[in-house]
């Protein structure tokens, strides 16, 4: 019988700046959350508080041509200190799009794991409610290796999502386990915070049909898109039986659940104006439309 509390480390991806050049390549993002002092701490607290974790790694995307990027990782330092939490800095830059840089971290800080299981955790989510070990041991103990935690009110999702045209609007499908009706099965990854056994993730994450993703959309972000992408030729192509042994995903909760996390993702653009007047002019329009829009309703018919 598991016990994973005591085998569970958490490893939790930051960064103060996004590059992310599919939406807009004269776009920087600068974290409003991380602007707080007091961010990580709060963080740290949070994840103890309802998860009672208390092993923290942190890798840092780190832009090392950017100066807020810098500081942040200055800033990291120094908690890392006073805090006790490893420090993992994998090194970038704001002309490496977050969908690579990002990836990078994520693989670099799983290897870096001693233990053989561990909490993922974006660094904009926040728990909103306490973990059930007994649920959590329930799922491994039967043959899960991947237990994401809701960020949505959970609901049973039988077929894939289709609109009218026949296109798949969603493919995530959700079903009842068979061992525990707190834990439900799903066919579908996410980067939002899961609990996972070490080796499987890794094994998650290296098959995939693109080394790192370059793209964003449909499937995902991040690693995110390239899994899914993957996984849902996979479950096309194969026995649902054979699909679901090597895919044992499972959703914490029961049906109808309310979210136990929350995602808090707030990002400000840092506008360039390089490059041609043409581009720096639409970018410009950009910025009165986000800025003025609410108070001159008028506006929008002409943006």
């Amino acid at each position: 019988m598991k016990n994973l509390i005591d085998n569970t480390e958490a490893l939790i991806i930051t960064s103060k700046v996004k590059y992310t050049p599919e939406f807009n390549s004269s776009n920087l993002f600068n974290s409003r959350q991380s602007e707080d002092i007091n961010f990580i701490p709060k963080l740290l607290n949070n994840i103890e508080k309802f998860s009672k974790i208390n092993k923290f790694n942190i890798v840092h995307d780190f832009k090392i041509d950017n100066k807020f990027s810098i500081l942040y990782q200055n800033r990291l330092k120094i908690l890392s200190n006073k805090l006790g939490f490893r420090l993992i800095t994998s090194p970038s830059s704001i002309k490496i799009p977050s969908q690579i840089s990002a990836t990078i971290a994520f693989k670099y800080g799983l290897n870096k794991l001693n233990s053989n299981y561990f909490l993922f955790w974006e660094h904009d989510h926040l728990f909103v409610d306490e973990v059930n070990w007994i649920t959590v041991d329930s799922c491994f103990n039967n043959g899960g290796k991947m237990l994401r935690f809701n960020r949505h009110k959970n609901s049973i999702q039988k077929d894939l999502k289709k609109n009218k045209d026949g296109t798949i609007e969603h493919y995530e499908i959700i079903n009842f386990s068979s061992f525990n009706d707190s834990v439900l099965k799903t066919n579908f990854y996410s980067n939002g915070p899961f609990i996972s056994e070490k080796s499987f993730c890794k094994n998650l994450w290296e098959e995939t049909n693109y080394e790192f993703p370059n793209w964003n959309g449909f499937f995902g972000g991040f690693i995110e898109g390239p899994v899914n992408q993957f996984m849902l030729a996979e479950e096309m192509n194969m026995d649902s039986k054979i699909f679901e042994k090597k895919y044992p995903i499972y959703l914490y909760g029961g049906n109808k659940l309310k979210p136990i996390v929350k995602h808090n993702g707030d990002y400000e653009p840092v506008y360039k104006f390089k490059g041609n007047l043409f581009q720096s002019i639409i970018i410009l329009l950009k910025i009165i439309k986000r800025n003025f829009i609410k108070k001159f309703f008028f506006l929008r018919y002409f943006f």
